[in-house]
């Protein structure tokens, strides 16, 4: 005959004016702080990822525009509308004029991603690109814009230099964005209607660090623009030679 077991202690009841935990020992709130704690990190690991990525492109960018050359027979601006439509229809870097002028501009790429990383509006083309460094001064990247003003008058393209300066890797805290400095003169070229223009992408100056030029022809006569990076970190622009001398007197 089985011995039956005594009955085991009964468990003492909770005093029911025992305190309660506090708010940071209660489980959902434990849980909840881990879980706010988690997506804060990811947040945070994801914003530095991206700034760095951020930073990666502009840098990529930035030496290719540094560095740009083009043939010195790539048209930067032609206003031929049928030569302007080939190229449209070329597949190359191209882009139209405002109001179906029937003209064609070059875009250097590099200087459209940098545009687009800094999320700035882009509708001109550029004529240069290029890293210049005047006598004692800081190297610049010149960029060389190309706005084209089509009226019921007299059409005129701007040749609209713009500087920027040389960003590197190194300062966590660098701003990305590129601030161009200030002040250079733009030189506008007026056209009659009659006239047809073509201005050839510029060419860096492999023997003097500050210079630039420009090949252009007008109804068909050649000509030279020089560009030069001047001490004050502006951009002086002057016809040298060609029709364009003339209308510049």
């Amino acid at each position: 005959m089985e011995t039956p077991e005594p009955n085991s202690p009964a468990e003492p009841e909770r005093l029911k004016y025992a305190p309660p935990a506090h708010w940071h020992e209660r489980p959902a709130v434990r849980k909840t702080v881990r879980a706010v704690f988690v997506v804060g990190v990811v947040a945070i690991a994801a914003l530095l990822l991206w700034a760095t990525g951020r930073r990666m492109f502009m840098l990529h960018y930035q030496k290719q525009a540094m560095t740009f050359v083009a043939p010195p027979e790539q048209i930067a601006f032609t206003n031929d509308p049928t030569e302007a439509a080939r190229l449209l229809q070329s597949g190359g870097s191209y882009i139209a004029g405002t109001n179906g002028s029937g003209t064609a501009m070059f875009s250097i790429p590099a200087l459209r991603r940098l545009a687009e990383i800094e999320n700035e509006h882009h509708v001109n083309g550029h004529a240069f690109s290029h890293v210049r460094q005047a006598d004692g001064g800081s190297e610049r990247l010149v960029k060389v814009s190309m706005p084209y003003l089509q009226t019921s008058g007299s059409p005129a393209l701007t040749l609209e230099p713009r500087l920027r300066p040389i960003f590197t890797p190194t300062g966590v805290n660098e701003r990305l964005r590129a601030i161009d400095l200030s002040g250079s003169d733009s030189l506008r070229v007026d056209l009659h209607p009659a006239d047809r223009f073509r201005l050839f992408v510029g060419q860096p100056d492999l023997k003097d660090a500050a210079h630039f030029t420009f090949a252009y022809e007008l109804n068909a006569e050649t000509g030279t623009i020089d560009g030069w990076l001047m001490n004050d970190d502006t951009v002086k622009l002057e016809p040298r030679d060609g029709p364009l001398r003339n209308r510049f007197r």
